[in-house]
């Protein structure tokens, strides 16, 4: 009995080798790490540099200063007001298969939505 609950274990393992070694790999495109920035007009000060929800810029002027690079993503805390503000990117992008792309989220503590 022992014998052929051992062959049956080691035949079952020989299938499931043999079938995952003939799955193709997948190679997936390295996405373009960006930097994040967070805009708070609740808590946000515009001395702040912007790198984390702890030191979040308060306007959107202060984005409308840098010049986004490829994949950096602005994060709008939500529940923000940004009054008499426009949000004017200013940057190249990348050429991804739709054009260029920037990300720009709505943030609710550590929580992000499109």
């Amino acid at each position: 009995m022992k014998k052929k609950v051992l062959s049956g274990l080691l035949a079952l393992a020989l299938v499931v080798t043999s079938g995952a070694s003939m799955i193709p790999a997948y190679t997936a495109e390295a996405e373009e790490l960006g930097t994040t920035y967070y805009v708070s007009s609740i808590d946000g000060d515009d001395s702040n540099d912007g790198l984390s929800e702890d030191k979040a810029f308060a306007t959107l002027d202060k984005i409308n200063e840098i010049t986004l690079q490829p994949g950096d993503e602005v994060l709008l805390e939500k529940g923000s007001v940004f009054e008499d503000q426009a949000l004017h990117i200013k940057g190249s992008g990348s050429e991804k298969r739709r054009g260029t792309y920037y990300r720009v989220y709505l943030w609710r503590g550590g929580q992000t939505a499109d």
